[in-house]
């Protein structure tokens, strides 16, 4: 009797043992896994902001490109708009829409680098004012001389050297007739071949006065006005 009393007493407390270990171990397990969900819950949220962040970063950055964009073709169009390109020589230059062409006409002298030179220093734009040389005659010292100018000037030159057939009693204006000939080719280049609208014509002789440029700017808005000029 004593005997099952006490295996019955260790019995209920092998049980009492099983119980109260399912229970902390059970608890603890439902705990930790109940603490895993929630560090998982926190790292997908997390993660969620931080891309979140990143799209509104990266749609930031793809809008203000766009700005760029768009305010570089907006600028591109309005200086298209503002300014013209002349192709001389085969090379593109862009002068302002309004510009005045000064033409230089030259043959054989090579002290045309005293008009250039007062040219370039009274010049108050080189976009508004481009300097054209029209060279006749193929003189080769005053072509070096025009060319060491290099681009602050543009050189154009005359291709027709044949002589001109004048009658006898005219022959003695033959230089005149050829001259003639210059002045009609290098306008036509001006206004046909250059677009330009507007053009001052200068001897390579000439000397100009320090408001020569202020002079023309003056009179310009007269001559556009007034139909008559």
């Amino acid at each position: 009797m004593r005997k099952n009393h006490y295996i019955l007493i260790c019995a209920l407390s092998l049980s009492l043992w099983v119980f109260v270990s399912h229970y902390v171990f059970l608890g603890r397990s439902n705990n930790e896994f109940s603490n895993n969900i929630g560090d998982v819950d926190k790292a997908l949220s997390d993660l969620s902001a931080d891309i979140n962040s990143e799209l509104e970063i990266h749609n930031l950055m793809m809008e203000s490109v766009q700005q760029s964009i768009v305010q570089k073709k907006r600028a591109l169009e309005k200086a298209e708009q503002e300014n013209m390109q002349v192709v001389i020589n085969n090379e593109k230059f862009h002068y302002s829409k309004d510009a005045i062409a000064i033409i230089v006409i030259a043959c054989n002298r090579v002290t045309v680098s005293r008009c250039l030179d007062l040219l370039i220093k009274y010049r108050p734009s080189v976009e508004k004012f481009p300097i054209i040389v029209s060279q006749d005659c193929n003189h080769e010292a005053t072509t070096n001389v025009i060319k060491s100018y290099q681009n602050q000037v543009h050189l154009i030159q005359q291709p027709n050297q044949q002589d001109i057939a004048v009658p006898p009693k005219e022959k003695k204006f033959k230089g005149y007739f050829k001259i003639a000939r210059h002045y009609g080719w290098a306008l036509n280049q001006m206004f046909y071949e250059f677009n330009f609208s507007t053009a001052i014509v200068i001897e390579d002789d000439l000397d100009i006065a320090p408001d020569f440029f202020e002079y023309f700017l003056g009179t310009y808005p007269l001559l556009i006005s007034d139909p008559t000029l």
